[in-house]
């Protein structure tokens, strides 16, 4: 099955974006765009497919997939639960088209093209999912 192409859905001067995905179920979607995104699983299990990768996932699952990988989640059926996902899209400039190429940030440089196969970091505690999913800090 041949992926298809999502296109960037804000205008064209926003780099980022970010968004709560709640469904009753992840259909099998196969798709694929020019953005990174990094995606926290919250609610429901079921199986992610990222480029060659099929792998089990479930709710603290955290990853960053790179541009043109494609991928999709498809959660397992379950009578009273729900699938969601915490998302944020954003392009490799959105901090400013020369911010990767500063030194002090070679480490994060590199984790974005290693994105490129898709990134598993694991199961991420519930402080860091409170984090990621709640409304932000003010100072």
């Amino acid at each position: 099955m041949k992926p298809r192409h999502e296109q960037w859905s804000l205008p064209e001067d926003t780099t980022f974006k970010s968004f709560i995905r709640r469904e009753s179920a992840f259909d099998f979607g196969w798709h694929y765009h020019a953005e990174y995104e990094l995606v926290l699983m919250t609610e429901g299990a079921g199986t992610r497919y990222v480029g060659t990768t099929v792998e089990p996932y479930a709710p603290g699952d955290l990853m960053l997939i790179g541009p043109d990988v494609p991928h999709t989640f498809v959660s397992r059926p379950h009578p009273d639960g729900v699938a969601e996902a915490a998302v944020a899209q954003f392009r490799y400039d959105f901090l400013g088209r020369d911010f990767f190429a500063l030194p002090q940030f070679r480490a994060v440089r590199a984790l974005l093209e290693r994105s490129a196969r898709g990134l598993l970091f694991g199961r991420t505690s519930d402080a860091v999912r409170a984090r990621l999913t709640g409304p932000p800090e003010t100072a």
